[in-house]
């Protein structure tokens, strides 16, 4: 198993991912760093577990945009043509499942 780091909002995580996904998971932690930077230059500096939660339903906005074939959605199906949208959807999985633990023991 390989272990990567990424930068999400400036803030450096390790990941561990199976060997030979580092660059695919490199590239979704690019795509999530993006949508968490866009909203904190909307909103303002906001608490991490606030931001990956927000981040997340950017996301999964996004993605139901496409899954529903909204105009907005094909421009995003662009840019991720790439990615696989079920891995897509366990990684956000994953994060909600984080944020809700993190939030059960705050």
């Amino acid at each position: 198993m390989a272990t990567i780091e990424v930068n999400i909002n400036g803030n450096r995580h390790s990941l561990a991912c199976r060997d030979g996904d580092e660059e695919r998971l490199k590239a979704l932690a690019s795509f999530v760093d993006q949508r968490a930077v866009d909203l904190v230059g909307k909103l303002g500096q906001v608490t991490e577990t606030k931001l990956i939660l927000m981040t997340a339903i950017v996301i999964a906005d996004e993605l139901q945009e496409v899954l529903s074939g909204d105009s907005k959605g094909e421009h995003l199906l662009g840019q991720l043509r790439d990615q696989d949208v079920v891995d897509i959807l366990d990684g956000i999985s994953e994060q909600v499942d984080g944020i809700a633990t993190k939030l059960a023991s705050a």
